[in-house]
């Protein structure tokens, strides 16, 4: 009885060109030969050991999807997909696991690490930090931006006690501003922030503060640091935004408006 057995089938369906690439190759790979690159895969912590524990103790063929790799000289080769299943593997005595063998230039590896690992499984540092490896054009102009300022965007999100002041870790808000083409502004508002603090408050530099100063910024068309600079200094940034939120949700208005709205005044009141 085949009836409930269907072909791949795509009439009616557009096809697409395939770009110039060459075919993987699938095979049997020795763990002693296979190497993790910390610049881009995600170090080992508890909870990943738990999860590998888990699967070695499960371990069923069935699951065990092959793992992605480029080869590396000397008869290596990188995992870019997969380090989890290999440390499984070896936790259960297994010598060889299943592969397909990608030729990806070293340089471009991280990049694939990336579009492999692009939905919820890899945290947004995670990505920053292959894209640094991978030297993509995103990533380097947010480092650039932060650099500028004397700022650093750290690879990994440690706990609240291990933060240190100059360190930026809203990475979806800084992707938003190389995107918009608002690095100068960005910079110069990291500038005014550094200057700005003098006690060494971590919460200047997350996105509470730094989106809506930045906003505030871009809004008003001010990249002077020294005007950005006077202009929190006329007012403790925090209690600004802090009375913009009061003010939002006493009138029933959009807090986030708000708070770039009440620092955009406050940067204006300083440059007329």
């Amino acid at each position: 009885m085949t009836a409930h057995l269907r072909p791949v089938q795509t009439d009616g369906q557009p096809t697409f060109g395939l770009t110039q690439q060459p075919a993987p190759m699938l095979d049997w790979l020795a763990i002693a030969n296979l190497r993790m690159d910390d610049r881009y895969q995600r170090p080992l912590g508890q909870h990943n050991w738990q999860a590998i524990r888990k699967i070695a103790q499960r371990f069923d063929w069935c699951a065990f999807s092959p793992v992605l790799v480029a080869p590396l000289e000397g008869g290596l080769y990188a995992v870019i997909d997969g380090q989890h299943r290999v440390h499984a593997a070896a936790l259960a005595g297994i010598q060889q696991v299943p592969a397909m063998i990608v030729q990806v230039a070293r340089a471009h590896q991280a990049l694939a690490f990336v579009k492999v690992n692009s939905g919820i499984r890899v945290s947004p540092h995670q990505t920053y930090r292959a894209e640094l490896a991978a030297h993509h054009r995103e990533a380097l102009a947010i480092a650039a931006a932060a650099q500028a300022a004397g700022c650093t965007v750290p690879t990994s999100h440690p706990s609240s006690k291990n933060k240190k002041p100059r360190e930026i870790y809203c990475i979806g808000f800084l992707r938003t501003c190389i995107r918009a083409g608002h690095a100068p502004y960005l910079t110069a508002a990291l500038q005014a922030l550094v200057a700005f603090d003098t006690k060494g408050r971590v919460g200047l530099y997350n996105d509470f503060v730094l989106g809506p100063f930045v906003n505030a910024a871009v809004q008003t068309g001010v990249t002077n640091t020294a005007h950005l600079t006077a202009a929190l200094h006329l007012r403790d940034p925090f209690h600004v935004l802090e009375a913009a939120a009061a003010t939002a949700k006493t009138k029933g208005l959009f807090a986030t408006a708000e708070k770039r709205k009440a620092m955009a005044r406050q940067i204006l009141a300083v440059t007329k």
